[in-house]
């Protein structure tokens, strides 16, 4: 039937109707099913949706004005968070007080906003707020991207309901495999959305995603489990992203606090003509020729060797264990690493002997100048036992052999040549095991489990940065980790990788700009 009869097919009712019936009835009388066209919640209709979404936010923000009992303060309250530019500040207050405050008759404002006579919504507002009266906190698991729009997860809050589907094109554009984050969430009739903003969970090697926010809570002196828990987080979520923000921090420092990160400079005279030194060196010791800065070449020296440690046949890169320096009459060592730094002076001194002569060393603490000092804020909000065993780093130089193929090229064959050695070293973290020795081991196949959603979240999110495609599925076959084997995202644009907090489609902005 054409449009101009105001006139159109009903799925749900199966005949045609009127369409003023279709928008008074549609996702209240009707049950409207996903594909229907005049659906505002039907998957292809995302931009009729987020303009719902908008007018509701406004409607919203003006209804909570006017039931306030100090309208000026909640304006003056709104400017400040909306100046602030925290939006978890901001959609956290305004959560709060639309749908997890409650009168003396256990109703939100939310639900009182739906009960009022004159609150002229229309009907697909309605639909939208009544979904948003049921939103909850929800800590997500990413399980598949399928487009730049659609996203399946689990809840690990309540992963006995499964998967589900979120339609948000934020979220899909930087979401990974195995991608967690806690961010409020609500149910429409075909998929699910978020509201507001997500926050990125710790990794933290012995617990996994739920157990860091139950102790969190518990930390912050909430609940551990069950529905108080939720109701906890909702009204906690601005304290929770303090101590999320805080963990991230003060693990970073503990991490590179306890990395050998010292930089040693050892300088020697010669005691020897250079030319026979220098003969002499290259005798033995495996040295290849190296890169003089400016700097160096100012200072009055004339070369710069690279010392291989333990050249492997066939790597595309081999590890540098330090460098030499070379001048007319004073050679400098340097490393990377007090190990490595005293392995390069013994080799170098029991190699050369009396033809050099030691004149003094010193040591630059490497990740001093890189490690944020941490406040007696932040670290009282981190749970202390979330620290007790900081992600250990090794830092390392390595030269590229490989001079035909191009830089990400060589940087993806050095990420397989990884993983195809991983399942057989030994890991702290699976109590010394390899992770093959681990994924037969009850006790320590769970904390397996959890480092491969994160060798499978790292390898996607270099895919996101480099706009490649692959998956490292074979490496989940290899060591029994089938349960694990996800699609791979889709090939995407490159992109920057979502930030701690980062924020969902329908961010308010300055939809609260006329109480500013």
């Amino acid at each position: 039937m054409s449009k101009q009869f105001g006139k159109r097919p009903c799925p749900a009712k199966g005949e045609i109707i009127a369409s003023s019936e279709c928008g008074s009835s549609r996702n209240r009388l009707f049950v409207c099913p996903a594909d229907c066209p005049f659906n505002p919640f039907a998957l292809a209709n995302y931009e009729r949706l987020m303009e719902i979404e908008s007018k509701l936010d406004r409607e919203c923000l003006d209804w909570l004005h006017s039931i306030a009992a100090k309208p000026q303060a909640l304006l003056q309250q709104l400017s400040r968070l909306h100046a602030s530019g925290d939006p978890v500040a901001l959609h956290s207050f305004i959560a709060v007080r639309l749908f997890h405050e409650r009168n003396d008759a256990g109703l939100s404002a939310g639900e009182r906003f739906l009960e009022s006579r004159d609150h002229g919504l229309s009907n697909d507002q309605q639909a939208l707020l009544r979904s948003r009266c049921g939103m909850r906190v929800t800590l997500l698991e990413v399980h598949r991207v399928i487009d730049h729009e659609r996203i399946e997860a689990v809840d690990l809050m309540a992963p006995e309901a499964g998967r589900f589907l979120i339609i948000d094109r934020s979220l899909a554009r930087m979401a990974v495999r195995y991608t967690t984050v806690l961010a409020w969430r609500y149910e429409l009739p075909h998929f699910q959305r978020f509201w507001g903003v997500a926050i990125t969970v710790p990794e933290i090697v012995d617990l996994d995603p739920d157990a860091v926010v139950r102790e969190i809570s518990r930390h912050l002196g909430g609940p551990e489990s069950g529905p108080e828990l939720l109701g906890w987080l909702a009204l906690n979520f601005v304290r929770v992203q303090a101590s999320i923000n805080a963990i991230h921090a003060v693990l970073h420092y503990d991490m590179l606090s306890s990395v050998d990160a010292r930089r040693g400079v050892a300088v020697y005279n010669l005691r020897r003509p250079l030319a026979l030194c220098f003969e002499h060196l290259i005798q033995l010791i495996e040295w290849e020729p190296g890169e003089l800065t400016d700097g160096e070449f100012k200072e009055g020296f004339l070369d710069a060797l690279d010392c291989l440690d333990a050249p492997a046949e066939g790597k595309i890169a081999n590890s540098i264990l330090g460098r030499l320096l070379v001048g007319d009459g004073r050679w400098r060592l340097e490393a990377n690493g007090g190990e490595r730094f005293a392995r390069l002076r013994r080799a170098f001194e029991s190699h050369m002997g009396d033809r050099v002569e030691f004149a003094g060393e010193r040591f630059d603490d490497v990740a001093a100048g890189i490690a944020r000092p941490v406040s007696q804020e932040q670290l009282a909000l981190v749970p202390p036992g979330l620290r007790l065993q900081p992600t250990q780093i090794e830092l390392t130089t390595t030269r590229i052999v490989d001079t035909e193929n191009s830089p990400a090229q060589i940087a993806a064959a050095a990420r397989e040549e990884f993983l195809r050695i991983y399942p057989d070293v030994a890991v702290p973290a699976l109590g010394g095991l390899t992770p093959r020795q681990a994924a037969t081991d009850p006790k320590h196949r769970p904390a397996l489990l959890r480092l491969l959603k994160g060798q499978v979240r790292s390898f996607d999110e270099e895919n996101l940065r480099q706009g490649t495609s692959g998956d490292m599925d074979w490496l989940l076959r290899e060591l029994g980790a089938n349960e694990l084997i996800l699609p791979a995202p889709p090939l995407r644009p490159p992109s920057e990788l979502p930030s701690p907090t980062s924020a969902a489609d329908d961010v308010l902005d300055g939809r609260g700009g006329q109480y500013s």
